[in-house]
Parts: structure tokens; sequence; C-alpha cells
């Protein structure tokens, strides 16, 4: 099983739905950056090997701690 480290960080207050971050593979050198939810959804089809209209991706909030905001990120196929 592949393990991958994803930072998100919000560049924008006034727009919580603009994110900026990275996606990186456990145990190499690989990382891919990504500006905003199409491209991080992109950066992880293409990581996980997802595709096809029965891949999803998705980013929920999660419970967190005061003046903190935690995002579960799930990928998953339809079915």
């Amino acid at each position: 099983m592949d393990s991958y480290i994803v930072r998100i960080y919000r560049r924008s207050k006034c727009d919580p739905d603009e994110l900026a971050g990275l996606v990186e593979t456990v145990g190499t050198s690989e990382r891919s950056s990504f500006r905003n939810f199409p491209e991080l959804t992109s950066v992880m089809r293409r990581v996980l090997e997802l595709d096809g209209a029965d891949a999803v991706i998705s980013l929920q909030k999660a419970e967190a701690k005061p003046g903190r905001e935690t995002l579960n990120l799930v990928a998953a196929h339809k079915g």
C-alpha cells in the first residue's frame, strides 16, 4: 500500500474554496503542486491512478480544535 501526504494551505480568507498545496508520495521524491480544488482532484486522480466517471474525490470538514479547521481528503470509486 502506498502512502501520501497532502498539504493544503488556504490562500484566501475571503474564499475558503481557494486552495493551494502539495501532494507527496511517501518514500519517493515525487511531488505535485496544486492551486485550486480542480487541480488537486487532477493530481489525486493521476497519483492514485483513478480514472473514469466512477472516481470520486472530495474534501470533507471534520471536527477540529477551536481556531483550527481539519479537512479529510476522500478518494474512492463509486459502486
